[in-house]
């Protein structure tokens, strides 16, 4: 059955979350063992704090802070449920559908603030990841303090857990980030493939 799976979904490869009932915890890996899977280091962001939200409000998971040497680029992997118990990996999934979809309108209808101003998108687009799914992503610019910022968003699914990822970086910026490469080697660590 999990073959063919595989084959309609594109020959992407699978991974543990896609292997759980959705909607239920039984067997999902706990967040801090899929935290404990992303490396000290991500496409030259090194690993900082870690910010646990889930005893305060469960569904709200654990946020991994990532940061340049030179701090001009800041980056951050997600992992939460919205108390949804385990999420597929699957991005065509209904699940992963509606949290982009509920992510994309909290953050642009977020009112302008005093750091940052004229927030808008600036494309879509789904991100293969090698030997896993693909992350659904967007990539947004604005105006802070007096420089012109990028912002890209990634959302998947990985180890039933949802994994966002974001990277925000100057435009002015002389050695560019790579949201991309953060946002792909972020999700393979995450995922463990099924075989």
């Amino acid at each position: 059955m999990l073959a063919l799976l595989a084959t309609l979904a594109g020959c992407a490869t699978m991974d543990e979350g896609d292997a759980l009932t959705p909607g239920t915890r039984a067997g999902r890996p706990s967040l801090d063992e899929v935290a404990a899977r992303l490396p000290s280091d991500i496409a030259g962001f090194k690993r900082d704090t870690v910010t646990e939200y889930e005893g305060r409000q469960p569904g709200y998971g654990i946020a991994i802070g990532y940061g340049r040497d030179a701090l001009d680029a800041i980056g951050t992997v997600f992992l939460y449920d919205r108390g949804l118990g385990a999420v597929p990996s699957d991005p065509q999934a209904p699940q992963l559908a509606a949290e982009f979809e509920r992510l994309m309108g909290e953050i642009l209808a977020s009112p302008n603030g005093r750091t940052v101003r004229n927030l808008r998108e600036r494309s879509r687009f789904d991100l293969a990841v090698p030997n896993g799914r693909a992350l659904r992503c967007v990539e947004l610019v604005a105006e802070m303090s007096q420089e012109n910022i990028r912002r890209t968003i990634c959302v998947g699914g990985a180890a039933g857990h949802f994994l966002q990822t974001q990277i925000t970086i100057a435009e002015s910026n002389a050695a560019p980030a790579d949201p991309r490469a953060f946002a792909m080697a972020a999700a393979q660590a995450a995922r463990i493939p099924l075989r």
